[in-house]
């Protein structure tokens, strides 16, 4: 399975059974994991859109057009789930903001591949559902 997630929660992840990837331009310096950088926005237009706090319409433009569109949806979700059983893929920002994680859930679910967000409070729900 595929799940997303923020590197603030990678230590409940690994607690959990899940293998952290990372898919942002650059992880914090505590994080030690893999590396997906083909599914890490690139770094000119993303400064361009947060210094300019341009609208996150224009973001998804960007991404779309030098990221997704360049890739199959399919044959990355099998190198994905190449790393493990159930990986969830990093970044910072908490899951009702906006993140470019959300669109390559998004991206991954057209392809008909599910892809879920984990809680914060993922040892209450997970130990609920016996995983």
């Amino acid at each position: 399975m595929i799940y997303t997630g923020r590197f603030v929660e990678v230590e409940n992840y690994e607690r959990f059974g899940f293998v952290p990837v990372s898919i942002a331009g650059e992880a914090p310096d505590y994080y030690d994991g893999i590396e997906f950088k083909i599914l890490a926005p690139k770094y000119s237009w993303w400064k361009e859109w947060y210094d300019k706090k341009l609208s996150n319409d224009w973001y998804r433009e960007k991404y779309q057009e030098t990221v997704l569109s360049k890739l199959n949806p399919k044959v990355i979700a099998n190198r994905l789930q190449g790393f493990g059983k159930n990986v969830v893929l990093l970044c910072y920002e908490r899951p009702e903001e906006f993140c470019h994680r959300q669109l390559v859930a998004d991206w991954l679910r057209s392809a008909n591949v599910p892809v879920y967000e984990l809680s914060t409070e993922i040892g209450k729900s997970f130990s609920k559902e016996g995983r």
